[in-house]
């Protein structure tokens, strides 16, 4: 070949290229980008409306409904979900894989204006957002500062710690839950205000008008325009209280006459307790591409930056992706080298020759450093996938140079030169080794046919691995043969391995025996079949591996309504229960602002300092808190990282329908059958009617004798109930909403509801209850539709048990129940996605294996030989079954990647079997002599290659380290299927060959052709 004559008359060139390439490749590694997954697009859309005041069904029809539509008709969209609830209308939009989202959020806009000019004046102007995976936190981080109240600290947050950590580099955003907001209360006494005439709208009217800083345009006074400016804002609280009101008799009041006016705060953004503390919580989003690490490193020296300037301030911080993404990712790093070290231990056992085993090892870090220049300008990053695939090819890497060097050395053997034997025995395998790389490489072309979240890791896997390959077979073509030409002695293959000779001589009998007995060899393959199939039954499956982050949720639903403080000290003593739990480190609480939705997030210890996995931890919160005060209690582990399911839930289960009565009877059967399966937990219907409502019902009749319209009712109700921003203030920089309170303790009793005050536009005032009487109900707090169809939810989350295994029961469960017409059941969350992905993969898997035999029929131009050949396939998907059986590991997507690229490694033994019989068969030798000369020659290059694979991944096999749980299942399935391929291939391809060699001379003697 020109290029290895080229390698090996000019080294001091080669030298140079290698290290340009190893320079090139520490410059690109450390350029890129570190994540714990591959980055991938969500074909996700959502449109979020406010319509204050509305309840789920007014929003459901005023909203939702239209909106759904209208958006219906956007191209390509797959589903469009919507959840109508108090005040407001969130739909998420579902595109087809591959969609152009720009294009989609311009159509959505679109479709979404022609509605808009259809709604009432007091909708919000609808916010149209793309889903991303960035927007989840990257970072929480809980503060506090001693000597400071939550509303002091949340001001000097937000004026300085938040735009601080902004402007570190890849900060996208930080925002702040539990601060305190500080406000001026104006809390008016209706008895008061009324006795003068004056009715809480016109009050808030006076307020909004004393309080203005309005341009009012130019006056020219010689050569300058100078501005005009009416203002007369307010500057203290002491402005607010002395503002006059005229009343209609003509007299002047303070507004300090019938209102108390002070400075307050509101838990508008929830409450935060970290570790029982009451704290502050920040969320610290990435920009886009950035590097998780370098935006932890870069948020952290802020902090520290802000805490030697702030003794007082108190930094606990709750999570950082960064630590776990550093540990998984130093965790893959040392398996790698390990692996590769054990390679070269294979190597250097079979050769006992350390120049020869230099040689070969070489092709590995070579090789590596220059996939990261290829990786950098694939736009890829340091990953979980990516760096498993390196470790993965690993121990492939080395097998192009083992031909190079063995056909070199045979070639001396001859009597050629050290310069010749390199060119020559490197030409004569180029053929051999380029098909033998093509066929490993070539199981990667069907993901140009594999959308969604399966093709971005794919893609990963197969960059990487492909990259690797590609650098190995041009090492293998110039620097090993260059190499070769000078180091390697003429005794480097005669040392004899008496453990290998032992080996190959009881081979030699075995094989013999084989061909003897065909019909046994046979009845070992059918059973292996068999009972690989039988396991297949057997074997669980669950979307993607979670990996055990040290992170539990836990979620408490407390019924709708339910105050703030009341949630508050049930959390308080939820927090108390599981944080005296050994294993937990930190505990941070939040109540939201909506209520009755709160959190918990608990932190656990390293790994190394606890004994419990975080499902055990789970279990254990499960059995003490039980049920709570009616509260529904949610248990699960940081959701699998590549679900795009809105759920926190793996199953979801939707019953569709029309008839909420008819949907909740439906819903609560399937939970009870649901309830009997076995590995199914925290089942609970997310849609239950638990929101208290009270029905002001309007006798129109009354109403209008007294001049009341419904819409003054519920002006008047509302000012009774809610607050309301009249106007705001700046002092000293810091701005101050004005917000008028009809009640100070902002609740009201029934009996308050019905003495409510209603004027009329006489400005004369009436009793509620004079005109309307009050109607207890309990609905629904949100209405779920998917396509225009409501739907209700149920969630459950699996224990024990793979997802797979568990959703198969529950159809089972549930596939006898009958449903109305009009009704239907399916399933969603991670299930549906296990599903598309699982479907995507299968097809990739069907095309690898034509592909592969493709390649083989090119190489051989024969269709037989590949056939052969391909027999190795199914015996490797034995093994690799086999295996996840025996340790209980389920199917998931790294196992079926393993799948796929199974079938482009295991072959290459196969191959080499093949094609030396098939040379020997040229030389004249008969089938039974050829493979019984073939097979002890080939069984330490076999053995050799194979091991160096296997060992390769050993530690990757054991599962250690952070989010080994990620790479367990591809390892497992390469190398159990690698092991089991591999013994019977040495065996069964033999046979095989001398089967269909004979049936093949019987039908041509038959048919009288020679």
């Amino acid at each position: 070949m020109k290029i290895t004559a080229f390698s090996i008359k000019r080294p001091i060139t080669i030298l140079m290229a290698i290290i340009t390439v190893i320079m090139f490749g520490f410059v690109s590694f450390f350029k890129l980008n570190v994540d714990m997954l591959p980055s991938f697009n969500l074909p996700m859309i959502m449109v979020s409306t406010s319509y204050p005041g509305a309840g789920p069904q007014e929003v459901e029809s005023i909203l939702s409904s239209p909106f759904e539509s209208a958006l219906l008709t956007t191209s390509n969209v797959k589903n469009v979900n919507s959840i109508s609830s108090e005040g407001s209308s969130m739909i998420m939009l579902e595109f087809e894989d591959k969609t152009d989202m720009d294009f989609a959020s311009m159509e959505v806009r679109e479709k979404i204006d022609m509605v808009k000019g259809m709604l009432p004046d007091e909708v919000s102007n609808p916010m149209i957002m793309k889903m991303n995976p960035n927007m989840m936190p990257i970072m929480q981080i809980g503060i506090s500062m001693k000597g400071k109240d939550l509303s002091s600290l949340s001001s000097w947050a937000n004026d300085t710690l938040v735009p601080s950590l902004e402007r570190v580099e890849g900060v996208a955003k930080v925002d702040l839950n539990g601060s305190r907001y500080q406000e001026i209360k104006v809390i008016i006494n209706p008895d008061k205000l009324s006795s003068f005439g004056i009715n809480p709208s016109q009050l808030a009217q006076l307020i909004a008008s004393e309080n203005i800083n309005v341009p009012g345009g130019t006056i020219k006074e010689g050569d300058f325009n100078i501005l005009v400016r009416t203002s007369n804002s307010f500057k203290s609280i002491r402005d607010i209280r002395k503002i006059r009101i005229p009343t209609p008799t003509g007299d002047v009041i303070k507004l300090k006459d019938v209102a108390k006016i002070k400075l307050g705060s509101d838990k508008s953004s929830g409450v935060v307790k970290i570790n029982g503390e009451d704290s502050l919580l920040l969320s610290i989003q990435k920009e886009s591409g950035s590097n998780t690490t370098k935006v932890s490193k870069g948020v952290n020296k802020a902090l520290d930056d802000l805490m030697s300037t702030n003794k007082n301030l108190k930094v606990n911080s709750v999570f950082d992706q960064a630590e776990f993404i550093n540990l998984s990712l130093n965790a893959v790093k040392t398996n790698a080298i390990i692996g590769a070290v054990l390679s070269i231990l294979v190597l250097l056992v079979f050769l006992k020759d350390l120049k020869t085993t230099i040689i070969m090892a070489i092709s590995i870090p070579i090789s590596i450093i220059a996939t990261f220049v290829s990786m950098y300008f694939s736009d890829m990053t340091l990953n979980m996938i990516s760096l498993g695939g390196l470790a993965l090819g690993i121990g492939m890497l080395v097998d192009n140079s083992i031909v190079v060097i063995e056909n070199i050395y045979r070639l001396k053997k001859l009597g050629l030169s050290s310069y010749d034997a390199a060119i020559q025995g490197t030409k004569e395998v180029a053929s051999a080794i380029t098909a033998s790389t093509l066929t490993s490489v070539s199981v990667f072309l069907p993901i140009l046919f594999v959308d969604g979240i399966a093709a971005t890791i794919f893609k990963e896997m197969a960059l990487t691995v492909t990259y690797s390959l590609v650098c190995s077979l041009i090492v293998a073509f110039t620097l090993v043969p260059l190499l070769a030409s000078r180091l390697i002695t003429d005794d480097a293959f005669n040392k004899e391995n008496k453990v290998i000779e032992k080996i190959k001589d009881k081979y030699f009998f075995v094989l013999k025996w084989s061909l003897e007995n065909r019909k046994y060899i046979a009845l070992v393959l059918v059973l292996s079949l068999l009972f690989g199939g039988l396991s297949l039954t057997q074997v669980g499956f669950e979307f993607f591996p979670t990996a055990d982050q040290g992170i539990i949720y836990v979620d408490v639903t407390s019924p709708k309504g339910t105050n703030i403080d009341v949630v508050e000290k049930t959390l308080t003593n939820v927090s108390k229960k599981i944080g005296a739990i050994p294993e937990v480190e930190t505990t941070a609480s939040l109540v939201s602002d909506s209520e009755s939705n709160s959190s918990i997030m608990l932190v656990l210890k390293n790994k190394k300092e606890r004994k419990k996995s975080d499902s055990e931890v789970s279990d254990e919160i499960r059995n003490k808190l039980g049920n709570i005060s009616g509260c529904k209690i949610n248990v699960h582990s940081a959701s699998s990282m590549m679900s795009m399911s809105p759920s926190s839930s793996p199953i979801t289960i939707s019953v569709s329908g029309y008839e909420f009565d008819t949907l909740e009877k439906i819903s609560n059967d399937i939970i009870k059958k649901v309830k009997g399966v076995d590995g199914a937990v925290d089942i609970k219907l997310a849609d239950e009617k638990n929101a208290q409502e009270i029905r002001v019902n309007i006798n129109k009749e009354k109403a209008a004798k007294y001049g009341v319209t419904s819409q003054m009712v519920s002006q008047a109700i509302k000012q009774q109930l809610q607050s309301s921003k009249v106007s705001s203030f700046s002092v000293e920089g810091k701005n101050y909403d004005v917000n008028i309170y009809a009640n100070e303790a902002k609740s009201s009793t029934l009996s308050d509801l019905l003495n409510i005050n209603i004027f009329t536009q006489t400005n004369e005032k009436i009793e509620l209850k004079k005109i309307a009487t009050l109607e207890r109900n309990e609905g629904y707090h949100s209405i779920n539709r998917t396509n225009q169809v409501r739907t209700m939810t149920i969630n459950a989350n699996v224990k024990d048990k793979s997802l797979g295994k568990v959703v198969s029961d529950i159809e089972k469960s549930i596939k006898d129940y009958k449903l109305p017409n009009g009704y239907s059941i399916s399933f969603g969350g991670e299930v549906k996605q296990m599903n598309e992905s699982f479907s995507n993969l299968l097809l990739a898997l069907v095309l690898a294996v034509a592909l592969v035999y493709m390649v083989m029929a090119a190489q051989f131009e024969s269709l037989l030989n590949p056939f052969i050949i391909m027999f190795t396939v199914p015996l490797a998907f034995v093994g690799a079954v086999l295996s996840l059986f025996i340790l209980n590991i389920p199917i998931s997507m790294p196992a079926m990647i393993g799948f796929v690229i199974l079938t482009g490694i295991i072959v290459n033994n196969g191959i080499v079997l093949v094609d030396l019989i098939n040379r020997l068969r040229l030389e004249g030798k008969p089938t039974n002599a050829a493979i019984l000369i073939a097979g002890p020659t080939r069984l330490q290059p076999i053995l050799m290659t194979s091991l160096t694979t296997i060992l390769g991944l050993l530690p990757m096999t054991l599962g250690i380290g952070e989010g080994a749980e990620i790479q367990l299942p591809l390892a497992i399935t390469v190398s159990g299927g690698l092991i089991f391929s591999t013994i019977l291939t040495l065996v069964v391809i033999p046979v095989v060959y001398s089967f269909l060699d004979d049936t093949k001379n019987k039908l041509y003697s038959r048919f009288g052709k020679n």
